[in-house]
């Protein structure tokens, strides 16, 4: 009777076990075929303008390949709980939960290893001018020097992001990531080392902060989130400064969310101290970050929070006067104008480019829509509507923190900034928040992944984080692939230089390089803090020729031309007409 009764069990589970084999291969092809489909979209028709010029229009472009790879996710998700994967994951947060800051520690090093790797793939290149000047500004600062003298015929040697302020030959940047450029450099750390590093720093920090907000499991998921991103990754392989802003700013967000819980002098005086770091680095974002922690402050704070309030204050003073005398030492006023972009740029009841009403504000919401797709395109198509869908679940049970509120806070901020930050890896004005973006959603996700009660549910989300790891890196495969060629074709001036064995040398520098993102001459002039390398990069700028030509008569002249339509440019020697005339 056991075994006639037993064998209709055994049968139908087999069935089922046969069922579930095929719904996994015929979700698994779906995936496959999504996956193909992506591919084929973004090689072929949209890619190029998704890395190159990610806030171009074009929607129905750059949203296909993002529903492609959402469906692929749901899919890929599906494929696995056919597979009979549902009860395994059911131990997974007791293990991550575990030996939580192992699993931490292996997440950042495995970030920092990829974040050098794609170094590699972008050849340690400062890809914009603003990376290339704060490089400059830590070589500056590593001479001795605020400032640099003139180079010798100022007009020829001036490159993007640097100007002349009287005898002063400055960039209006805030100092404080090339002060830390120049103290890892100081201690023997190649200039391409220390962004990774302290990209590293950052994901230890968003570990710490989900620990506290959500433990364990929280701190392990908000820096797997992270890590796993292209958005995270290139940043990190970058010379730009969001990547210590961002760190600064959980630094601030850690020890902020710890005084209002329990106010300690020394918690505070580390708040203010944070703050002081974020604003040397990048001053907007230290009253972004401040703001929300403000309205958090006045619905908590108890008279205890007040008496120790004064010293978050006096421990940021001091960054704020070292900011304000280094812009007064080098520019003469303690506090930089910017004229391009206040001429462009109005707040409050005035305008836009003369605008005004639904004509002003529509635009802007539509740009602020075109960077939140970018940086689903930049990490997953699963990060922002996971992240706003969290943030809605923790309104509606009174659990938001004055954390989940950075990330929108850089979206009200950057609404009427009508620049989209030129040269960089995603929409990077919304990167010093990212991470304040993904720790909501994982507040709303850790209760999902520990739901014991509903263990489908909790697989479902398990299987999400996986295709989010997934989907990371397919679109990192293709970043890395479109970024090389840009960057190859950017240096193509530099590396013809070095095709040639140039010496004691001076290009002038006629055409700009790359026919897919355009580097035009005065990002090319790259002559270091004092002009006065082996090989020249000079304007083309006839007038000035003649005395360039008494001032290195010693110096063989070159000239560096590219058609429009071609890729490649020539770099050929200089007849004495060209370098007089222009010709």
């Amino acid at each position: 009777m056991t075994t006639e009764a037993a064998s209709p069990a055994a049968a139908s589970a087999e069935s089922a076990d046969r069922r579930g084999r095929t719904w996994a291969v015929i979700y698994g092809g779906l995936t496959i075929g999504l996956v193909a489909i992506f591919c084929a979209v973004t090689a072929g028709i949209a890619w190029r303008r998704l890395i190159y010029f990610p806030y171009a229009g074009l929607w129905l472009v750059r949203l296909l390949p993002l529903a492609l790879l959402l469906a692929a996710a749901a899919t890929f998700a599906m494929a696995l709980r056919e597979l009979g994967l549902a009860a395994q994951t059911q131990g997974w947060a007791e293990r991550l939960s575990r030996d939580w800051r192992r699993h931490c520690g292996l997440i950042a090093g495995a970030a920092v290893l990829l974040s050098i790797g794609i170094v590699w793939v972008l050849r340690a290149f400062p890809n914009s001018g603003d990376e290339y000047a704060y490089l400059w500004l830590a070589r500056t600062f590593l001479a001795g020097r605020l400032w640099n003298p003139l180079p010798p015929i100022p007009d020829l040697f001036v490159v993007a992001q640097t100007g002349f302020f009287g005898a002063h030959w400055v960039t209006v940047y805030n100092p404080g990531w090339p002060a830390l450029l120049a103290a890892g450099m100081a201690a023997g750390l190649p200039a391409w080392l220390i962004s990774p590093l302290t990209g590293g720093a950052l994901l230890v920090l968003a570990a710490l902060l989900g620990h506290r907000r959500d433990g364990p499991l929280g701190g392990v998921v908000a820096a797997a989130l992270i890590g796993a991103s292209p958005f995270f990754l290139f940043n990190a392989a970058a010379y730009f400064e969001h990547v210590p802003a961002a760190a600064a700013g959980l630094l601030f967000c850690w020890r902020a969310g710890r005084f209002l819980e329990r106010p300690q002098l020394g918690t505070a005086l580390l708040c203010g101290a944070a703050l002081g770091i974020l604003g040397l680095i990048r001053a907007v974002d230290a009253a972004i970050f401040a703001l929300p922690f403000a309205a958090e402050f006045l619905w908590r704070a108890r008279l205890r929070h007040y008496r120790l309030a004064p010293a978050i204050g006096l421990a940021g003073l001091p960054f704020l006067a070292a900011l304000m005398g280094y812009y007064w030492l080098t520019i003469g006023t303690p506090v930089p104008t910017f004229p391009d972009v206040a001429q462009s740029v109005k707040f409050g009841a005035a305008t836009i480019g003369g605008r005004s009403g639904l004509a002003l504000i529509l635009p802007r919401l539509l740009f602020a829509l075109s960077r939140l797709v970018a940086v689903a395109e930049w990490s997953s198509p699963l990060v922002v509507p996971a992240a706003a869908t969290a943030f809605v679940v923790l309104a509606r049970r009174r659990r938001l923190g004055f954390v989940d509120l950075v990330f929108p806070m850089f979206v009200v901020a950057y609404l009427f900034v009508p620049y989209d930050g030129g040269n960089q890896y995603g929409p990077r004005y919304y990167f010093d928040g990212f991470p304040c973006l993904v720790l909501t959603l994982v507040s709303g996700l850790v209760p999902l992944l520990q739901d014991k009660l509903r263990p489908q549910r909790a697989a479902f989300g398990w299987f999400s984080l996986v295709a989010h790891g997934a989907i990371c890196a397919i679109v990192l495969a293709f970043l890395c692939s479109g970024m090389r060629r840009v960057v190859d074709q950017r240096m193509d001036l530099y590396d013809q230089v070095r095709a040639q064995h140039l010496h004691n040398a001076v290009v002038v520098v006629r055409s700009g390089t790359s026919d897919i993102y355009k580097m035009y001459p005065p990002d090319l002039v790259r002559d270091g803090i004092d002009a006065q390398g082996d090989v020249l990069y000079v304007l083309d700028l006839p007038q000035q020729m003649p005395e360039l030509r008494r001032l290195y008569p010693h110096r063989r002249f070159y000239v560096y031309v590219r058609a429009a339509d071609r890729a490649s440019g020539a770099l050929r020697p200089a007849r004495l007409s060209q370098t007089r005339s222009g010709g």
